[in-house]
Parts: C-alpha cells; sequence; structure tokens
C-alpha cells in the first residue's frame, strides 16, 4: 500500500511538472477585426471551428481562410494588437535563463524581443520546480491602451508597448541602494527628519532676530 501511495506521487509530480500539451487555439484582438490562430500539430483536431485555418498566423476575423501573415513558432500565450500588425509572444516554460521571455513581431516578424536574463537582475530569486522555474510573479495585458505589463520574481515592473519599447520600468531595489536594509532605511529617514528639523529651526531663529534687531 505504501509502495503504490509513493508511486502515485511520484507520478503526480512528474507529470504534473511537465510542460502542457500544445494545442490549437484562437485569439482574437481586442477590436475584434483580427483573429490570430495558433496551430499545433495536434492528432486529433480539439478546435473543429480551427480546421479551416490551415497555418499559424492573422488573419480578418470575417470568415477568411488566407491569412495576412504567418509564423512558423509556437507559443502558448500571444496578444493581438488592433492595427493587424504587430503581436506579442510570451515564451515558452523557463528551464534556461538565456531563454525567450517575450517577443514582439510585426506583421509576422519579430521586431524586439529579450531573454529572461535581460528582465530578472537577481537570480537567488527565481522559483525553481523539478523540471524549470518560475520567472515572473504577474502578466497583464491592457487591451484598451494596448500595453502589456510584467512583474518579475525580484520585484521589477515592465511596461512594453506593442512595438516592443519599454514605456516605463519600476525598480524598487533602487531605494534599498540608497538607504539598504530596514533597520538602516528607519535610521537614515530619522537623521534626515532631524537635519531638517535643524536646519528649519536656524532660519526661523535667524528671522526672529533680525526682527527683534530692527
Amino acid at each position: 500500500m505504501r509502495r503504490a501511495l509513493l508511486f502515485c506521487f511520484f507520478v503526480s509530480v512528474v507529470f504534473g511538472d511537465s510542460p502542457a500539451e500544445q494545442y490549437s487555439y484562437a485569439k482574437n484582438s481586442a477590436n475584434d477585426k483580427y483573429v490570430f490562430v495558433m496551430k499545433a500539430p495536434d492528432i486529433i483536431q480539439r478546435n473543429e471551428n480551427l480546421a479551416k485555418y490551415s497555418l499559424s498566423g492573422l488573419y480578418k476575423n470575417d470568415g477568411s481562410a488566407t491569412p495576412l501573415w504567418m509564423v512558423n513558432w509556437y507559443a502558448f500565450r500571444v496578444e493581438a494588437a488592433n492595427d493587424g500588425q504587430h503581436l506579442i509572444r510570451m515564451g515558452p516554460w523557463a528551464s534556461s535563463q538565456d531563454e525567450l521571455a517575450v517577443a514582439f513581431y510585426k506583421n509576422g516578424r519579430v521586431v524586439k524581443q529579450y531573454l529572461i536574463e535581460d528582465l530578472v537582475y537577481d537570480e537567488s530569486s527565481l522559483r525553481y520546480t523539478v523540471s524549470h522555474f518560475m520567472w515572473k510573479d504577474a502578466y497583464d495585458y491592457d487591451k484598451e491602451q494596448e500595453i502589456l505589463t510584467i512583474k518579475t520574481v525580484d520585484g521589477l515592473t515592465y511596461k512594453f508597448a506593442v512595438n516592443g519599447s519599454i514605456v516605463s520600468k519600476t525598480d524598487p531595489r533602487l531605494f534599498l541602494k540608497l538607504f539598504g536594509s530596514s533597520s538602516r532605511r528607519f535610521t537614515t529617514i530619522m537623521t534626515m527628519a532631524i537635519v531638517m528639523i535643524i536646519i528649519v529651526s536656524v532660519i526661523l531663529a535667524r528671522r526672529y532676530l533680525q526682527k527683534r534687531a530692527a
């Protein structure tokens, strides 16, 4: 009985920590004018609505089966922009820091891409499992603003435009570099506050003495 339980536990860990099986899917742009179709080598077509699409790529969302442009890779998550040109591709399960984190395409051609090592600075913050590791804490795509936000496990927050440019980057470590640990931050802030109080007191005292002298 104990051996059976151990075997079941081992199987659940191995298969639960394995990359997901590829499947075909479609993702509409926010304005519903376009649909990006990702085709996988399915033995059995899971989504019959995608049977008419023979290639991975972007199509007009009007029933057309002729792609506007195509891609020759697979990704589990993509975001299609409203202009019918730009596309965001998220990288695969991470097993190495030199693997793709996120890539940006225009008409099927990559215009900008970032590796995991480009976005994560603190390697010790990576969360490892049996077969891979986690490098991002949060992921959000604002369909109206067309801004991709990624928060990494080491606390950095990036905002990307659909062309791959970094709109903003928030790094809480800058504060740590300036003030150090929490105890040191408290000491530094208190010291700065005392200095400010002294400066203000000196200014007020001078003004008071000047008024009395006048």
